[in-house]
């Protein structure tokens, strides 16, 4: 079983687009609590906002986390032995 990890700024990031601390730590150590073994890892994505457009909805309020953002924590899964994959959608 794979667990999937969304990175959503609204939910995990701060106002500067970094992972707290305290969100970093707490999922470090959730995974290595429950011996999860196959993470992947994504920003969302927009793929929406054509369709919400053209049904002249609001477009849910989102704000995307920056390539460098990810990295940041794709390293701190490195140095704590924790294997991942980054996936793009």
């Amino acid at each position: 079983m794979n667990y999937i990890i969304p990175f959503a700024k609204k939910y995990r990031f701060d106002d500067n687009g970094s992972f707290t601390p305290e969100n970093l730590d707490f999922m470090i150590k959730t995974i290595k609590q429950l011996g999860i073994k196959n993470i992947e890892i994504f920003k969302i994505h927009n793929l929406s906002e054509k369709k919400y457009k053209s049904l002249r909805l609001p477009l849910p309020d989102r704000k995307y986390i920056s390539a460098d953002a990810v990295a940041a924590v794709a390293n701190a899964l490195t140095s704590s032995n924790i294997p991942f994959k980054i996936i793009k959608i």
